[in-house]
């Protein structure tokens, strides 16, 4: 509730304090992660991901959440790394697929990459929520 009304302090505070009595548990170390990227805590996110990702090495979205961190920090090939590990890990990761495609086609300004990646959403998810955008960013690349 904290974190849904933007108290991230008191939210932070609450998760670490709940690390004390469960060390281990990745789903807190995950929370406590979300709660640092919303409070724009990067640094301190990334740190806490990278610990969850030791805890559950197999688990894409700790990847795709550490994406998304270095996304938002504008560190766009160590995100580009992060999307691709998350999408190794699970082929259906069609959200990894999707942030690889937008950092490829807006930031990194890599077309054929970017196509690549778009493609890849629409096969694994066909009905996603922005399909028609994807479609037609694959359009006008293959205009150009």
């Amino acid at each position: 509730i904290y974190k849904k009304n933007k108290l991230y302090n008191k939210s932070i505070d609450l998760y670490k304090n709940a690390m004390t009595r469960n060390p281990r548990s990745s789903i807190l170390l995950i929370n406590l992660a979300d709660t640092y990227h919303a409070a724009g805590m990067y640094d301190n996110a990334i740190e806490t991901y990278t610990q969850a990702s030791e805890l559950k090495p197999l688990d894409s979205s700790i990847y795709f959440r550490t994406g998304l961190v270095y996304r938002d920090h504008g560190k766009y090939e160590k995100a580009v790394d992060l999307f691709q590990k998350a999408a190794q890990i699970d082929a259906k990761n069609y959200e990894s697929q999707y942030e690889l495609g937008m950092l490829y086609y807006r930031n990194l300004h890599d077309n054929r990459k970017a196509t690549e990646h778009f493609k890849k959403v629409l096969a694994i998810k066909p009905d996603h929520p922005d399909a028609d955008k994807i479609q037609n960013i694959i359009t006008l690349i293959s205009s150009q």
